[in-house]
């Protein structure tokens, strides 16, 4: 079993709890005991040291949430709150998954079917979108590529494709969910019958890049594109041919 992001987080979340709502009033119950045996100009500094620590705190969690590496979305496959888009179809899957008990299964029409999550509301670049595929090579296909995007209500934003069928990368605009090319893709062989993990930016100015690796970690390739149609996204969308799998979807701040 793996230790996603999202519940390292969780765990950092909740020893700040135990820390809020246990040790500070223990450290308030203890300057209440001081009171009785020391003197009140000693009580007022212990008092000035404890709410500088409170201020501190609270700085350093708001920090966390707010700067680099924060989470803005992340879905492990419990299957909550996904909808469909146009005539696609996403299932919850618990034979195939990378992590924990249960992945995602893109099946029925290929692209641009599918479905979508919202974000909880609109971001903007500098985010980077990542997670893991897999793509099965024994089963019958309709279209051979895994397609993701971060688009807005009208279906508009940027995604990547993996194609199997004629082994190219590119990262691609969708425009009304459909896709439009605006880059020549690269040529690569990705992976059949294993996870593989992305790594999608998307940076200001239009900047955006793709890295792909195999499930050691190891790099595969990198893509790279330009354009600056769209600057705001609020769901996650999954395109591409059928079926294939998704897990431990996340987008983080950068």
């Amino acid at each position: 079993m793996r230790i996603s992001s999202s519940d390292l987080w969780d765990i950092i979340k909740n020893l700040t709890a135990v820390a809020i709502w246990y040790v500070i009033p223990l450290a308030v119950g203890l300057l209440i005991w001081l009171s009785e045996i020391i003197s009140p100009f000693d009580i007022l500094i212990y008092t000035i040291l404890l709410a500088f620590v409170i201020v501190s705190s609270v700085r350093i969690i708001r920090s966390l949430r707010s700067k680099n590496g924060s989470i803005l979305f992340f879905d492990n496959s419990d299957f909550d709150n996904w909808e469909i888009y146009r005539d696609g179809m996403i299932s919850r899957d618990t034979e195939n998954s990378y992590s924990f008990r249960a992945c995602l299964r893109k099946h029925n029409r290929p692209d641009p079917h599918g479905g979508y999550k919202l974000i909880g509301g609109e971001i903007v670049p500098d985010i980077l979108f990542s997670g893991w595929l897999y793509r099965p090579s024994n089963v019958e296909t309709l279209g051979t590529a895994e397609r993701l995007a971060l688009e807005d209500r009208n279906y508009d934003g940027y995604g990547f494709y993996v194609s199997h069928g004629i082994n190219r990368v590119g990262i691609e605009r969708r425009h009304n969910g459909n896709e439009e090319s605006i880059m020549e893709p690269i040529v690569h062989t990705p992976p059949l019958d294993q996870w593989y993990h992305f790594r999608f930016f998307i940076r200001k100015r239009g900047k955006m890049e793709l890295h792909l690796y195999d499930f050691r970690g190891v790099r595969l390739l990198t893509v790279k594109a330009t354009d600056k149609k769209y600057r705001t996204f609020d769901r996650v969308v999954i395109h591409g041919g059928v079926p294939y799998f998704i897990d431990d979807l996340m987008i983080t701040r950068i």
